[in-house]
């Protein structure tokens, strides 16, 4: 399994238990401007899933955000499926295959819906996904996924490689997606409460 190195350094929350935690990814799409179809995986490689370290060994998932630094980026219509251990290697720009020993690990799908889209400046788009199943209202438009319920999770206590506590991502469009340039950087932010 290979990993996505984190680009960033971000800040840490403290370790204590009952306390919401932001865990940091950040990574730079190969250097191409290669379209991306309906459903395919971005990642920074073609063996590599996102981790989202400082997770903690339980708790539950909030909310996340994902930001796109590109000169007018493109439209949001993606998804973050998380998972609670390492899940089987996925490539850029190809189609998302969950095998089914990936069945079990899955977590929570984050939506990011066009309509919760923000451009932050000209060379930067925002958007904060929530959880797209279950919903109190079963509404899963854009607008209604604020109303979105945390999903627990309990990280693998079997991990050997120094990465207890970690949640690990694949980000995926919806639909099909182009980038206007090559490397582009996007940082994603999950928003967790830690038991």
């Amino acid at each position: 399994m290979t990993l996505i190195a984190n680009a960033d350094n971000p800040n840490t929350a403290g370790p204590h238990p009952g306390s919401h935690r932001v865990s940091y990814a950040s990574f730079n799409r190969p250097a191409n401007t290669t379209a991306y179809g309906a459903r395919d995986v971005i990642s920074d490689s073609t063996t590599a899933v996102i981790e989202f370290p400082d997770c903690g060994r339980s708790g539950q998932i909030l909310r996340g955000m994902v930001l796109i630094e590109e000169d007018a980026a493109p439209a949001f219509t993606f998804e973050l499926y998380i998972f609670d251990s390492e899940p089987t290697n996925h490539a850029d720009n190809a189609a998302l295959t969950l095998v089914s020993a990936d069945l079990p690990r899955l977590v929570a799908v984050l939506d990011f819906a066009a309509a919760d889209v923000k451009t932050l400046d000209e060379t930067a788009t925002a958007a904060t996904g929530f959880t797209a199943y279950p919903q109190h209202n079963g509404d899963t438009s854009g607008a209604a996924n604020g109303l979105s319920m945390p999903h627990s999770y309990v990280t693998d206590p079997t991990e050997t490689t120094g990465r207890r506590g970690s949640l690990f991502g694949l980000l995926v469009t919806q639909t099909a997606q182009a980038f206007n340039a090559n490397s582009t950087k996007i940082h994603i932010r999950l928003e967790v409460q830690i038991d």
